[in-house]
């Protein structure tokens, strides 16, 4: 019910971009969730992933969770995996090739991912839909209205209440109000 000066209003609303990029950055708050399908190349097992990459997105991915792969009437798909765990797998002496993938890794590198299927794709290998995860896009606004789960939007109040709370602490330090 207070009423606060527009100095007090454009240092929050900075704050709160802050922690929601900080969270993001660090995978802790990403709860848009995307799927969006591809087309493998023949013979090219690897790709970029994020905007303007080979498999091209509208937003910036942060982590790539799971694949699936249709040709015809079949069928493939897994959990993505890490470069680690992709590279003890995949050894290809015989430079095998095949129209659905085994397996899917990816760096989760910023701003561009790398992902690599195995084995490279053979003609026709249909179209491969990726699932990830993309970070909350910061307030363009103070009138601006996000949806997010109650979970996040405690952490907010409680996370900007702490950040702000230096500034303009009160005596007796951060109240439960």
């Amino acid at each position: 019910g207070e009423t606060i000066s527009s100095d007090m209003l454009a240092n929050a609303f900075r704050m709160i971009n802050q922690l929601i990029s900080s969270w993001s950055g660090e995978r802790l708050i990403n709860p848009n969730q995307m799927h969006t399908n591809y087309t493998p190349v023949a013979g090219t097992s690897s790709y970029t992933f994020g905007v303007g990459a080979t498999f091209a997105t509208s937003a910036v991915p942060v982590q790539v969770t799971a694949w699936t792969q249709n040709s015809g009437n079949f069928s493939t798909g897994g959990k993505v995996i890490s470069f680690d765990e992709f590279r003890a797998k995949t050894l290809n002496p015989t430079a095998k090739r095949s129209v659905l993938a085994e397996m899917v890794g990816a760096d989760n590198a910023t701003p561009l991912i790398t992902v690599e299927v195995f084995p490279a794709p053979d003609t026709s290998p249909g179209t491969m839909r990726l699932d990830f995860f993309t970070p909350i896009v910061p307030f363009a606004a103070t009138g601006d209205t996000i949806t997010l789960a109650t979970e996040y939007q405690n952490a907010l109040h409680f996370a900007l209440a702490v950040a702000l709370a230096p500034q303009y602490a009160r005596l007796g330090g951060i109240t439960p109000e």
